[in-house]
């Protein structure tokens, strides 16, 4: 009985090698194609297939996600940041009651608070990127709240109200908010700007309000971001390039 098991384990020792060659001679042709197909995806460099020590990397779903789970972060903090201010005993100075009616021009107030953004300096680089978040906020919700004029914001030359300008986005976007960013966001020189403006283009995506004509602009300012790019900025460049590129290959129904 032994000998004939060892038998049986002998056959299927062969038998399976035997099979997986039958198989490969039968499908060469096809296995070839798929080879070649991704040696040419893997040699890309801007390819979103590459080889790790673990294997085959599919890199683009996942900076999508990425991207999306940004901006959605940001919109959460922003929540909580009005929340906290809601709960304070008074407003801060200059803030009119949310029921104004009627779009209002920029302010001598929306201007302080932009020049105090401009002025954060803190040597500490965690402190100072809470400082300028927190200032950002209060901006986007001293515009929501105040109904200020998103086109002047749009043609400002002020990083301080372009940074307010995205900020009110991603806490209320709306209709034209595309053309708006789009307008003024080329040009941007500070990093936290850009990393903001691309959180409130990743909130117009998935809210279907950039229009999909506009998606060569958003990779023109996708290249001219990565010129002096940190490394948070790149991958964020990296993950809102995979959500562009995501979105445009889906077919439409």
């Amino acid at each position: 009985m032994d000998y004939l098991e060892a038998f049986v384990t002998l056959i299927g020792y062969i038998a399976w090698p035997a099979t997986a060659i039958g198989i490969a001679i039968i499908a060469r042709k096809e296995l070839r194609s798929v080879i070649s197909a991704l040696a040419k995806r893997i040699e890309d460099k801007s390819s979103a297939v590459s080889i790790t020590r673990e294997g085959v990397e599919i890199k683009a779903v996942v900076e999508a996600q990425e991207a999306r789970i940004v901006s959605m972060q940001a919109e959460q903090d922003q929540v909580k940041s009005l929340a906290l201010q809601h709960f304070k005993a008074a407003q801060p100075l200059g803030i009119k009651a949310l029921k104004q009616t009627g779009l209002q021009d920029i302010d001598a107030h929306l201007r302080e608070m932009a020049d105090a953004y401009m002025a954060i300096n803190l040597p500490d680089y965690s402190e100072r990127t809470r400082a300028k978040n927190a200032a950002a906020g209060q901006m986007a919700f001293y515009i929501v709240s105040n109904r200020i004029n998103k086109d002047q914001l749009a043609h400002e030359n002020h990083e301080g109200l372009l940074i307010g300008l995205a900020e009110s986005i991603i806490l209320s976007a709306e209709t034209g908010d595309a053309e708006r960013l789009l307008k003024a966001a080329p040009g941007a020189k500070r990093l936290h700007v850009r990393y903001r403006v691309l959180i409130a283009i990743t909130k117009l995506l998935e809210s279907n309000l950039l229009p999909l004509a506009d998606i060569g602009i958003v990779r023109a300012l996708l290249r001219e971001y990565e010129v002096g790019a940190d490394s948070s900025l790149k991958r964020l460049i990296s993950n809102v390039t995979s959500l562009v590129n995501g979105l445009i290959s889906i077919p439409k129904n």
